[in-house]
């Protein structure tokens, strides 16, 4: 058996009971992308194109239910599980939905602990548990790793996991969520759940007043950044394999497809990007929304959920402009590499010592 079909094996093992999105054989037309900066901008240029994009952002994540906040959370007693704390949390987010999540702290209460985190999964039913370490793929366990450093980290269920009570969503079926929220969008409720999240970390009393990143790959690297271009609270932010343009991205389709997971239902992005002429905004717009705060993206050409390296190239360059006009640009590190839909050890250790730097 050659190395890439046991690298197929491995996914679908990990994976189990989690449909996957199988790119289009043949490319779909390349829709423009609009320049972040253009010659003779200055800050306050930016600053108002940024607020443009913002609006159209945040029209298509729909209403968001004035009901979702942190009402109340309990934590269990902690155990020590391979050098860290852990506490299941149960955080009541409206009144018939219960956000569980995974606190991790420093095993050794000596160290001084001076960083705080949230750690969004990526697609697949074990959730949580899967970047702690309790299941799926060593490789994601991006959580625990973080604790063992020294960090306090959240670690949340996405809203459509199997386990997860919000009105019987289950496996990532987001039917039965938008038959009680037509005027709102899955994406809006990552949003919601992981500022709830960071509201909780500002409640605690082992990290209240830390400064709060987030780091995420897959799913989660895509809510790493929705998190982050809608609270400002979080500092730093680590997006793996989460976004690339919608402009020229072979796996366009599967943001707006008609059943199964649905991140947006707004017909005026999905008529953009799946028919152009220009989508309502693109992800080099929405990532440039973090600036001038810290943000690291890995991207990969044969990424499955990719596009071209050139829609690549030019959203990276895009970015650098935007970082060096706020005369921030050390605070944006974009990393390219061809490993695929992978967060492998290098960059996880890479990211670690850049959230740390």
């Amino acid at each position: 058996m050659s190395q890439q079909q046991k690298k197929e094996q491995e996914t679908q093992r990990a994976n189990q009971g989690v449909p996957h999105f199988t790119p289009p054989k043949s490319p779909l037309p390349i829709w423009p992308m609009r320049p972040l900066v253009v010659e003779g901008d200055d800050a306050a240029e930016w600053q108002k194109r940024s607020a443009d994009i913002r609006e159209r952002f945040v029209r298509t994540l729909g209403s968001f239910p004035a009901t979702q906040k942190l009402h109340s959370y309990t934590i269990d007693d902690p155990v020590i599980y391979e050098g860290v704390r852990r506490s299941l949390v149960r955080i009541v987010v409206d009144d018939d939905d219960v956000m569980e999540a995974w606190l991790l702290e420093p095993l050794d209460a000596s160290s001084a602990v001076s960083r705080a985190a949230v750690a969004p999964h990526p697609t697949s039913d074990e959730g949580k548990d899967e970047v702690v370490g309790l299941a799926g793929k060593r490789k994601w366990q991006y959580a625990i790793e973080l604790a063992r450093r020294g960090w306090i980290v959240i670690a949340p269920d996405a809203h459509a996991v199997s386990r997860r009570f919000s009105k019987g969503i289950k496996s990532y079926d987001t039917a039965k969520f938008y038959e009680r929220w037509p005027n709102w969008s899955s994406v809006g409720k990552i949003v919601a759940d992981h500022r709830i999240c960071v509201d909780l970390l500002g409640k605690l009393p082992q990290s209240r007043g830390l400064p709060v990143s987030i780091l995420g790959h897959s799913l989660g690297g895509q809510t790493a950044i929705y998190t982050a271009v809608m609270d400002e609270r979080i500092e730093s932010c680590v997006c793996c394999c989460g976004i690339y343009p919608f402009s020229d991205g072979i796996a366009r389709e599967h943001w707006f497809r008609d059943e199964w997971y649905i991140y947006f239902k707004d017909p005026t992005l999905k008529q953009s990007v799946k028919h152009g002429p220009q989508p309502y905004w693109d992800f080099h717009e929405l990532a440039a929304l973090i600036a001038p705060r810290r943000l690291m993206i890995f991207q990969s050409p044969n990424d499955y959920c990719c596009g071209s390296f050139a829609g690549i190239n030019y959203m990276t360059d895009q970015l650098l402009h935007v970082w060096e006009l706020l005369g921030a640009k050390g605070n944006l590190t974009c990393v390219l590499h061809n490993e695929g839909h992978e967060f492998e050890r290098w960059h996880r250790d890479y990211a670690y010592a850049w959230l740390e730097r």
